[in-house]
């Protein structure tokens, strides 16, 4: 695996949309960020959100899209699909404000990409992977790997 690069997200204002046909659900609109990697850097659009499923305590699917911006000005479309397991009381830790080893929770998924612009065609129909950290409740660290 080929690491692309490392995405700090900033999430904000979550909005509760109570329980759906999907379990509890919760849509975190994506207010900042940036990306850096060896090939491509950047910053995450104000225009992405994540919407968060949980069917089962404990047990979360993520589905997000953001909008990437490079340093030289070509939007990209990233999609992820993950999964977030972590026990009651890792939740309740991180609730309460404490740093939480990533080692404690599973937070991975599948992430695609999309862009008009020859320069990044190469991110298209690639099999992509990421894996997150949490570092509070509005703020991840998302490493996302070419396969």
């Amino acid at each position: 695996m080929r690491k692309i690069f490392d995405i700090n997200l900033i999430q904000q204002n979550d909005i509760n949309m109570g329980i759906t046909c999907r379990g509890d659900t919760l849509v975190s609109p994506s207010d900042k960020g940036s990306f850096s990697g060896k090939d491509i850097k950047g910053q995450v659009m104000p225009a992405g959100m994540g919407i968060t499923y949980t069917p089962i305590a404990g047990s979360n699917d993520i589905e997000s899209t953001l909008l990437l911006k490079t340093d030289d000005g070509v939007y990209i479309i990233m999609e992820m699909r993950a999964f977030l397991n972590m026990e009651d009381c890792v939740e309740q830790r991180l609730m309460e404000g404490d740093r939480v080893d990533p080692d404690e929770y599973y937070f991975k998924g599948t992430v695609r990409f999309r862009t008009g612009h020859d320069l990044y065609k190469w991110l298209e129909r690639k099999v992509c992977v990421c894996v997150t950290e949490i570092i509070n409740w509005e703020e991840l660290k998302i490493s996302v790997y070419m396969v």
